[in-house]
Formats: structure tokens, sequence, C-alpha cells
């Protein structure tokens, strides 16, 4: 969902929508979106592995179709007044860069998307399948050989990557920001860029930088948050699921 469009979709209460078609559901009812539950998950599991709290969370994930992510502040995914916050790729890093499918001009995911990525090491998406996995392999394959074509548009990704986490740290002030996906997987090259570009902003605050990590349970993250999202549900009032007769 990071980077889909629902074309013809505005405004339209989707958790209504579910509602109504389950109605004789006797169990709560939630319509989440798929990257905060990732993002729920690797904060639950950082929180278990470490012990760390962090008060602020940024999670931000690259897939094929897009770049997505969630926030967590004191425990809960923040959603936002529409349920687009933590919508990581649509922050305007640029506002004369390329042009978005959403409408705007210099989005983070047109400079850090994989589409962007492998048209930037002169690759052809199309030439890959909607999916564009075979070209996500072979990027790998090139950045992992020292490509410079490869090294030089994952150093522009990083670039622009720096410029949103400046945006979202000015604005939320998270502690520790973790990257998965494909960030994850080329996080040896995107971080020590992210963090030479970030050197140069410590004037004001040189010691309030987030933590950058990458995520700590991978493609499982989705399901795992979907799952102890909806324990934590039951848990928190379980009279709201019926007893099973018999």
């Amino acid at each position: 969902m990071a980077d889909s469009i629902l074309l013809g979709w505005r405004r339209v209460d989707l958790r209504a929508m579910v509602r109504a078609e389950a109605a004789d559901a006797r169990c709560p009812i939630s319509v989440v979106n798929e990257a905060n539950m990732g993002a729920f998950a690797e904060y639950r599991a950082l929180v278990d592995r470490t012990g760390s709290v962090p008060r602020v969370f940024a999670y931000l994930r690259m897939m094929s179709t897009g770049i997505g992510g969630g926030l967590v502040v004191d425990g809960s995914v923040q959603t936002g007044g529409h349920g687009m916050a933590g919508e990581f790729g649509h922050i305007p890093v640029s506002f004369d860069g390329p042009p978005c499918k959403c409408g705007d001009h210099g989005c983070l995911v047109t400079y850090l998307g994989l589409r962007a990525l492998l048209t930037a090491a002169g690759m052809d998406p199309a030439d890959h399948g909607p999916d564009l996995e075979s070209g996500r392999a072979e990027f790998d394959r090139r950045l992992r050989a020292a490509d410079p074509a490869a090294v030089r548009a994952l150093e522009t990704g990083a670039r622009a990557l720096a410029t949103a986490l400046t945006a979202v740290s000015r604005v939320a002030d998270p502690e520790r920001v973790v990257l998965g996906g494909h960030l994850a997987a080329w996080s040896d090259w995107l971080v020590p860029n992210i963090l030479r570009h970030l050197a140069g902003r410590r004037a004001v605050t040189p010691t309030d930088e987030p933590i950058l990590s990458t995520d700590l349970l991978g493609e499982d993250a989705t399901l795992q948050g979907a799952l102890r999202y909806g324990c934590e549900t039951v848990l928190d009032d379980p009279t709201s699921v019926p007893l099973l007769n018999g």
C-alpha cells in the first residue's frame, strides 16, 4: 500500500465499509496498514531483545512497490488524521524533482524507490516485470560488484533519504530509525552516506540524531505485527470476544 493508489477513492471510510460487510461478526475488527504493522512488530522486537524503549520510533521499509513505514509513539502506532502518517516515500525532498505518481514532485520514492534506482543505474524497469524482482537482484549484483552507476544511484538515494529523515526528525524527533526491506539489505551503502549528509546539520542539535539500525524481523514483520496487534486488542478487552459454545 505504500506506493499504491486506489483510483477514484477519496475520503472513503474503509473501516466502516469492512465493518458493514462483517456486521454479524461478534469480535473486534481492525483495518490496519501493513507497513504500520511492520513498524509495530519491529518496535516490539526491539524492546523485547534489547530492553531499549524509545519514546518515538520510526520504521522505513522499501519494497518493489515503494517506500512506506510507520511511527510508534509511547508504544502506539500513529496513523494521523487521515491514516497517512508514516508514508515516508512521499516526503518531498526536492520541490523541483521528478514527477511522482502521487501528483507531487521530488518525493523520496522518485530518488530511492526501486524503479528510480534501476533507472539511475542505467537499467530499464520495463525489462523486469511488474514486481521488479529480477531488476532488484541485478541491481544488487551490480552494487556489490562496485558498478559505478549503481553506486552513484544509491548515493543519490541516500542523500534524499537523509533529507527526508531530517524532516522526520524535526517534526517527530525519533530516538530510533529502523530500516527494513531493501533498505536493510543495502544499509552498508546507505547508512554511511546518510550519516555524512546529516553531519552538516549538527550545529543546533549535535547529539540529537536518531540511532539508525536495520530490521530484526525481515519479511515476517507485517505478519507478526498483525498477529500481535490482534492479540493485544483482545487482551485489552477480553469481553469483546464471545466464548465458544461447548
